[in-house]
């Protein structure tokens, strides 16, 4: 009866992962030249950018990325297949918010991972100096495919908040929408309570339901694990948030060197906020493996990037129910 393992101590591990997913999928690779099949359908082929580019060196930092999304695409299934033969249950629990001024392009950006689309590089007459990038309409990792459902809680002051996130799902190219479950919770500044004089907290006492930040999501979340559990039941569960919704910059070529201005705060290529959501987003999001792996086979509790004493700051996490 050994103590279950720590949480994952993720800082790191996710370059060595990469390293990992890299060197699995080399020999693969350069016998295709970046060609794939998709979502288990063996005659149909899908290439990236043209056969006579694929080893071009100025492609390279191109098709590293491109094979580590093929690669995650194969564990992904493979895990995911294990976990519902275990008689795992796969559920996401979202918390978002129209507060800030981009939090539709940040909502857009993390229902489009969950759905399993990724953005790929398109090139412009075979220049790679001239090069866009776009959301592949192919479905590749998908945690919406292998979840029961999503709750996507919506956290703000009106109800109307609900509808403009209900509005933007109901309008993206979701392939697997239908697994999503929208839901309102009134909600107040992280500290609004304390700070507030008396009759205003009396206000807040006598409003059914309000809360603070995220907890309601949490608490769901919570509470969904304990019924779990209590039915002798198996679950693993994600967490994640639309995170800095005012801090957003289009993707860039692989590695920019940020050169553009001596902000960094707000210079287009290195703006932290957005780095660190997307940080989270790649960890949790765009490759599932790597955590329903660790605690699946591995016996983690939990698992997630930017672990600092039993807290993943940044809060996207994984976890098993019991």
């Amino acid at each position: 009866s050994r103590p279950r393992p720590q949480p994952l101590y993720a800082k790191k591990m996710v370059y060595l992962l990469k390293l990992l997913f890299l060197l699995n999928s080399i020999e693969f690779f350069f016998k295709t030249c970046g060609a794939v099949d998709l979502e288990g359908s063996s005659n149909k082929q899908y290439a990236f950018f043209p056969q006579e580019m694929a080893n071009a060196p100025e492609y390279r930092n191109y098709s590293v990325e491109l094979m580590l999304v093929h690669k995650e695409f194969e564990r992904s299934k493979e895990i995911f297949e294990i976990a519902r033969r275990k008689g795992y249950t796969i559920k996401g629990f979202y918390h978002a918010s129209t507060w800030k001024s981009g939090w539709k392009d940040v909502v857009l950006q993390q229902l489009y991972l969950v759905d399993g689309r990724r953005k790929v590089p398109k090139f412009q007459d075979g220049q790679p100096n001239k090069v866009t990038f776009v959301w592949d309409d192919k479905r590749w990792a998908s945690l919406l495919r292998v979840s029961s459902e999503l709750y996507l809680n919506v956290a703000g002051e009106k109800v109307e908040d609900m509808e403009k996130i209900r509005q933007v799902v109901n309008e993206a190219d979701l392939k697997y929408k239908n697994k999503i479950r929208i839901n309102f919770n009134r909600t107040i500044g992280r500290g609004t309570y304390n700070h507030s004089p008396e009759d205003k907290k009396k206000v807040f006492d006598a409003t059914p339901g309000i809360s603070e930040g995220e907890y309601s999501t949490i608490a769901t979340l919570h509470q969904y694990c304990t019924d779990v559990v209590k039915r002798g039941e198996k679950s693993l569960v994600y967490y994640f948030h639309s995170k800095s919704g005012s801090s957003i910059r289009d993707a860039l070529p692989v590695m920019p060197k940020c050169e553009c201005c001596k902000d960094r705060s707000s210079c287009p290529c290195c703006m932290p906020e957005a780095s660190w959501r997307e940080g989270m987003n790649t960890f949790n999001l765009e490759f599932p493996s790597i955590c329903a792996r660790a605690i699946i086979r591995h016996g983690y509790s939990a698992c997630g990037i930017e672990n600092q004493d039993a807290h993943y700051s940044g809060n996207f996490w994984w976890a098993d129910c019991h």
